[in-house]
Parts: C-alpha cells; structure tokens; sequence
C-alpha cells in the first residue's frame, strides 16, 4: 500500500471516519462495503491512512473537550446565579456545593463561615416550626 500524503479515495476516507469513532475492523468493514483484509492492510501498511484516522480521532476528542467546556461554563453560570438568588435556603445549598466540590481548596474559614450559615439555617428553620 502507498505510504504518501494523497488524499484518501472517498471509500478510504469512510472507513478511516469509521474506525476513528471506535468501530472494530470487521465493522467497519462491513458498512465501508470491502472486505476486513482491506481494511486491515490498509491500517497495518497505509501510513497516510492511519495518520487521517488519528487526526479524526484527535478531532473528536477536542470537539468534546470544547462540549464539555461549554457545559462546564454554563454549570458555573447556573451556580452563579444560584448563589445570588433571594432564597436563602437556595443560596446556602448552592455555597454548600461549591465549598464541597473545592474542599481541599477551601480553608478553614470558609469552613467556618460554612459552619456559621448551617447554624443560621438550622436556627430560623427551628424558630419558623414553633
């Protein structure tokens, strides 16, 4: 097989999209429309092959990186506005689930100020059943 930088025939360049979102060999032979053998002397000899695969792969996973950063974003954003919100029961959850999820980060007195609204909480919600 060639070892060059031609670009892929349109059935190469289906199974190297293919391959690159986890099909096994097989498979993706069977939906490319050739033979395993293909597919495998393509994998085990075609350097320009195995290189579109990898930069497909590499693609995809940085797609979901920036996904998840994305959704990470609009997470913080949501909590923002969580810890701002008039409720206070609603914003001492929301302090709770960040001071947790940042524990090793958050020193002791946020812990105590943590503490300190737990306490506060727990009393008016007491006051309120009496």
């Amino acid at each position: 097989m060639p070892d060059n930088t031609e670009p892929l025939s349109e059935r190469d360049s289906l199974l190297a999209g293919l391959l690159s979102r986890g099909m096994s060999l097989s498979k993706a032979a069977r939906l490319g429309g050739c033979s395993r053998t293909v597919v495998s002397r393509l994998w085990n000899h075609d350097q320009n092959f195995r290189r579109e695969v990898r930069r497909l792969c590499l693609e995809r996973a940085e797609r979901g990186e920036r996904r998840i950063a994305g959704l990470m974003r609009s997470a913080v954003d949501e909590l923002t506005t969580l810890l701002n919100d008039e409720n206070p029961a609603v914003r001492l959850r929301a302090i709770q689930l960040v001071v947790s999820r940042c524990g090793a980060m958050a020193d002791s007195r946020i812990r105590d100020d943590l503490d300190e609204l737990l306490r506060w909480r727990n009393e008016a919600t007491d006051t309120n059943l009496q």
